[in-house]
């Protein structure tokens, strides 16, 4: 839905708020039948201790619990914080107009039927939202279980559940959950709670007709009890909405973890270009959010751990992993699972090494990572030694413990002790300690231990290895190099028609980016190429220019190496018989002198219809055509940041001098990735821009071909 009318952050809040902690309910279509849903929800509301109005509104009179069933709704208060909607689909809109008609502030429908159910149900669906929006009687849902604000202890459902845990107030921060699927949220919070991790509210928001993940992150932005925000999403509506949502939620320090639904190729958009098959639905989605800071994951497992780890440590900084651990098949195992997930193994300064050997025997190494052997067991407090050394080495920006379980409690105690003293020394660096036994129970005193004092407690290293993975690439994608776009305008493009731009024109728009491209000219007639191709001295390129041939090759459009004016003669007039005779008209023949090659890089960028624009780069031929090498960077990402992008790819090495090929101007490559990035964040109706190739050289680039596609 296009929310025209705008909403302020303080009006959402408080919309959300009502929602969320209403001082007074009324449940439509209630029936004192047993096991109506009325019933459950008036059970869940007064097991977990709701103090407020609970009014019902039904066909037939009667009462629930001793609450009366009202048949009118003129017999019903004004100005109710929040109508419950657990009825047949049909009847949901006249349900929310009567509801607006007594001030009723706002709604929650739990009823199924609507957009998952196909055009008619999508239909329903944007009537109810649009309504809802437009007259502020703000809407979560359809098609929602309900949701659970554990600190205010008001939860709402439609399923028999046992009496939820209240939330401590005098305690740590929690993570507030926001999912698509009921199931998935029950799930993410009770899993979170078997760590003692403290969930401060589960909101399911079902197909979000209305209240969308954006409007529910400001609140949570707002709230004073939550410090993580985990979300499962299957669609993202309103894409500049939560992006502007998260980069308010990070600037509070309430880092945004989320899991997307839909990475499979079947998810992936089709266009006539590289760029468009290569920046798919859920590629370029992932693209935005990352750059926005968002922690993206990819299971479960991880939104879970990672939801515990940020909200331990909500200001986490860049840096290489530090391990302490008891065992050398450890540190190897571990050092290859780095390697995996692109962390790093800091290496000690040598004071730091220096300060190691005076803590330990001479046969233990001092580096890292510290492999304390069997010294741990005969003085367990060398484990807290040992991590306050390693966090004092200022490349190190996290920390990963690995030790056994078969010690006594009192020995495991002091490990985890020492463990907790170094975490709070340190608390922008994360850290987790990996207990190592499959079964994951620990003795009481040991996990009240560590509850108490917020310790990331890792099911197994691998899982570890990962979360610390996640946060250290959430921190190098909120410290990337930005800049402020430039905005040009170029005044042919407003002139040109609408669809793909020959590649003549495309060139003469990327010449006035100061983009190079070769020498030459377009041809009308045989005389006409002549005269260039003289002008350029042999040997020439000739190239079929018409708006609908986008791919010239296929179409014999390209003949290379023409040398001499015989050869162009017949090369010219094949050229123009065979393709207007596949029915194609021809603007002319592009004459451009033959280039010396080089590496071919592939720039590409595109308008996506909700998340913007977004610019590929990659190599050509085997790299994109099959291995799909490329990175995604948004229009915002400066030179330096670019540069690091490409240096990222598999096939960079290529462009850095490997077995002998020349060392290209890859600053010369990002340079142009900004021109164009400015082009069509400058210009609404170029919704494609294709280089393809880009030759890079030891000093400088330039652009083979181009396609410009408009509007």
């Amino acid at each position: 839905m296009n929310k025209a009318i705008r909403r302020t952050n303080e009006e959402t809040v408080e919309s959300i708020s009502s929602l969320l902690n209403p001082k007074s309910v009324v449940i439509l279509g209630a029936s004192a039948k047993p096991g109506s849903s009325a019933r459950n929800i008036i059970k869940t509301l007064k097991l977990n201790g709701y103090k407020g109005e609970i009014n019902l509104l039904g066909r037939n009179s009667g009462d629930i619990d001793g609450i009366e069933i009202k048949t009118s709704l003129n017999d019903l208060p004004k100005g109710i914080d929040l109508g419950i909607l657990a009825i047949p689909a049909a009847s949901v809109y006249d349900a929310i107009v009567d509801l607006k008609s007594i001030d009723v502030k706002t709604v929650v429908c739990m009823s199924a039927g609507f957009a998952e159910l196909g055009e008619e149900g999508h239909a329903l669906q944007d009537k109810i939202g649009k309504y809802a929006y437009e007259n502020n009687i703000r809407l979560v849902g359809p098609n929602c279980i309900g949701y659970f604000n554990y600190v205010n202890n008001f939860h709402l459902v439609l399923i028999d559940l046992p009496k939820q845990v209240p939330f401590d107030k005098n305690g740590s921060k929690g993570v507030a959950i926001i999912t698509q699927s009921g199931g998935i949220g029950l799930f993410i919070g009770q899993s979170l709670g078997k760590r003692a991790v403290p969930t401060s509210y589960s909101v399911t928001i079902g197909n979000q007709a209305d209240i969308e993940l954006s409007d529910l992150i400001d609140f949570f932005i707002e709230d004073e009890y939550t410090g993580a925000i985990a979300i499962y999403a299957e669609e993202i509506k309103n894409p500049q909405n939560l992006l502007n949502a998260v980069k308010r939620a990070n600037a509070v320090n309430k880092n945004v973890i989320l899991m997307h639904s839909g990475r499979s190729e079947a998810s992936r958009s089709i266009t006539q270009s590289h760029t468009g098959s290569l920046t798919g639905d859920y590629t370029l989605m992932e693209t935005k959010l990352l750059n926005a800071g968002v922690a993206m994951v990819n299971s479960l497992d991880e939104l879970i751990t990672l939801s515990e780890l940020l909200l331990r440590f909500p200001k986490p900084v860049s840096g290489e992993v530090g391990l302490l651990t008891h065992s050398g098949a450890v540190c190897a195992i571990a050092t290859d699972q780095f390697e995996d997930c692109n962390l790093v193994m800091a290496a000690l300064s040598s004071d730091i090494e220096e300060k190691l050997k005076e803590i330990i025997p001479e046969y233990l190494p001092a580096r890292n990572p510290f492999d304390v052997g069997v010294e741990a067991a005969r003085d367990p407090e060398l484990v807290g030694k040992g991590l306050d050394l390693l966090l004092t080495e200022p490349k190190i920006g996290s920390t990963l413990v690995v030790l056994p379980t078969d010690q006594d409690i009192g020995t495991k105690s002091i490990f985890l002790n020492g463990f907790i003293d170094s975490m709070k020394k340190h608390p922008e660096k994360p850290a987790i300690y990996v207990p190592l036994d499959e079964s994951n129970i620990y003795e009481p005193e040991f996990m009240t231990l560590a509850r108490d004092n917020g310790v990331v407690l890792g099911k197994s290293m691998e899982s570890a290895v990962k979360a610390l993975s996640n946060v250290d690439k959430l921190c190098r994608n909120k410290s990337k190099q930005r800049r402020e776009n430039e905005i040009i305008k170029i005044d042919m493009i407003s002139q040109l028609d609408s669809g793909n731009v020959p590649e003549y024109k495309s060139k003469e728009i990327l010449a006035k980016l100061d983009i190079p491209i070769p020498k030459g000219a377009l041809a009308k007639d045989e005389n006409e190429a002549i005269k260039i191709a003289n002008e350029l001295s042999y040997p020439v390129v000739l190239k079929a220019q018409s708006a609908k041939l986008a791919h010239k090759t296929d179409a014999g459009g390209v003949v290379l190496n023409i040398k001499s004016d015989d050869e162009l003669k017949i090369a010219f007039n094949k050229m123009m018989t065979d393709i207007e005779a596949i029915g194609i008209k021809l603007d002319g023949i592009l004459i451009e002198g033959m280039a010396q090659m080089g590496p071919e890089i592939v720039i590409g960028a595109r308008r996506d219809e909700q998340w913007g624009p977004v610019v590929l780069v990659g190599l050509g031929g085997i790299w994109i055509e099959i291995l799909k090498d490329v990175c995604l960077i948004t229009p915002d990402l400066g030179v330096d940041a670019i540069v690091d992008e490409i240096s990222s790819l598999k096939s960079a090495a290529l462009l850095k001098g490997a077995r002998g090929a020349e060392v290209v101007d890859i600053k010369a490559i990002a340079q142009t990735v900004t021109k164009i990035a400015d082009l069509i964040v400058s210009n609404e109706r170029i919704s494609e821009v294709e280089i393809n190739p880009l030759v890079a050289k030891a000093e400088g680039v330039f652009a083979l071909d181009a396609l410009v596609v408009l509007d």
